[in-house]
Parts: structure tokens; C-alpha cells; sequence
């Protein structure tokens, strides 16, 4: 038998006792080389010119489901203008309009700026900054992190989380729910 769950932290231990389900692999999302790639599958001889890996950028953490509706909605947006597929159709599907008014967007591009700045001056390797608003996330700042970080890179990570809050502040915006969860996981890794 073979099973597949986002949450195997939550399976029953029963489950995974010898002779169940006692071997697991994860899966992560794919990268932008394997987005790019699924994005070439889902196009077939469509666009044949675009640079899907730039495109494939834009999508860090998406899964090849979330490709597969991302391909469709912007034929369907081609569609609505009576007109073939573009790379513009792509990039529209990929990262829509955002509805936040400019100073909320302001706001949470303040915060994840000062997540990057932090981290890159304390040597982390910023992967992607966004304000892409994902759940109850306005962004998110992805660095580089070492799997069993000694004190003094957790001690750096608490002043990466920190440093949201103080661009906020230092620029006038009050602190919102991401300076609250981002002094939770300070607090959690302290």
C-alpha cells in the first residue's frame, strides 16, 4: 500500500509501525529548473521562445498542480482577448493584481525588506523576498538557513525576525499580525 499526506506529522504512530506504513519519502515543491519544466509540459509547443525559467522564479514554493492551473488560467485570459497565448498571459496568471490598497502593500514590502537587509548583512543567502500574499502571509523572506544551526545563527535569525518589525516601526507603519508571528517564532527559537 502506498499513501500520501501533507501532514505526516499528524498520522497515527500505529500507522507507522515495521510492516505498515514504515517507510516515508518527502517531496518538496519543485525549484525554478523543475517549474520551468513543468511549465515546457503543460505548454507543449506553445511559446516556444519564452524564458519559462524567469518565469519559474516568480513561483517558489508551487506545486506542479499549481502550475497545471496556473497554465490554464492564462489560456483562459488569451481566450477572453481572442488572442493565442502569451508570455505576458503567463506572467498575469502567475502573479495576478493584488487588491491590497498601496499602503497596505507598502507596508508589508517595508517588513520583508527589512528581513532581507538583515539577513543579507548578517552573511544568510536571501532566496526570494514577496509580497505576494499567500494565507494569512502579506510576504515572506526565504534565506538560507544550516539544518542544525549553532547559537550565534540562531541569535542572527531572532534579529532577521526582528528587523520586519523594525522597518515597520522606523518608517511609520504600526506592527501587524506578520510582526506578531514573527516575535512568536523569535520567541520559540530563544
Amino acid at each position: 500500500l502506498l499513501a500520501a499526506t501533507n501532514h505526516a506529522e499528524h498520522m497515527d504512530r500505529a500507522l507507522l509501525r515495521p510492516g505498515r506504513f514504515d517507510r516515508s519519502f518527502r517531496i518538496d515543491p519543485p525549484d525554478a529548473a523543475g517549474l520551468a519544466g513543468i511549465l515546457r509540459t503543460h505548454l507543449g509547443s506553445e511559446l516556444p521562445a519564452a524564458d519559462l525559467t524567469a518565469l519559474a522564479k516568480l513561483m517558489p514554493g508551487r506545486t506542479a498542480a499549481d502550475v497545471t492551473g496556473i497554465v490554464r488560467e492564462a489560456r483562459r485570459i488569451a481566450r477572453s482577448r481572442n488572442s493565442t497565448l502569451t508570455a505576458a498571459d503567463l506572467l498575469t496568471a502567475i502573479m495576478p493584481a493584488d487588491p491590497r490598497p498601496p499602503k497596505e502593500l507598502l507596508h508589508a514590502a517595508l517588513h520583508e525588506a527589512g528581513h532581507a537587509v538583515i539577513a543579507h548583512r548578517l552573511g544568510f543567502q536571501v532566496e526570494t523576498v514577496t509580497i505576494r500574499s499567500a494565507g494569512d502571509a502579506g510576504g515572506w523572506t526565504d534565506i538560507v538557513i544550516a539544518p542544525t544551526p549553532v547559537r550565534s545563527q540562531i541569535e542572527d535569525r531572532v534579529q532577521i525576525l526582528l528587523a520586519g518589525r523594525a522597518a515597520n516601526e522606523a518608517f511609520g507603519a504600526p506592527a501587524d499580525t506578520g510582526a506578531t508571528s514573527d516575535l512568536a517564532e523569535a520567541t520559540r527559537l530563544l
